[in-house]
């Protein structure tokens, strides 16, 4: 541990590697504390709404996503977008959290 309570991340990201590079990338994100917030069915149905429209801006193509209760898969390419996938993710959990706000989720959805 770290001084903290929750142990130390694994950086898995390979040093100098392009991840703006055209191909496919599994991709997991998790609620901040592993809290269930996807439960509720109308946040997920938002957060959906929200990832179809974000990724289309952006030119993303997201061949597949899973919600599960505090976490979620996507299988996602930037395509010829040239958008890191570090900005890509940083920008849908902005969105996602402004709309969990409206949910009554209080500080960080991630």
């Amino acid at each position: 541990m770290n001084g903290s309570l929750l142990p130390k991340r694994k950086v898995i990201r390979i040093k100098s590697f392009d991840y703006s590079s055209e191909r496919a990338y599994f991709v997991t994100i998790c609620t901040n504390n592993k809290e269930n917030f996807f439960t509720n069915l109308d946040l997920g149905k938002s957060i959906v709404d929200i990832l179809r429209s974000y990724s289309e801006k952006m030119k993303y193509k997201v061949y597949v996503f899973c919600f599960m209760p505090n976490h979620i898969h996507l299988l996602i390419n930037p395509s010829d977008s040239k958008v890191s996938i570090s900005r890509f993710i940083g920008g849908f959990k902005s969105l996602a959290t402004k709309a969990a706000w409206k949910f009554n989720i209080k500080g960080r959805l991630w």
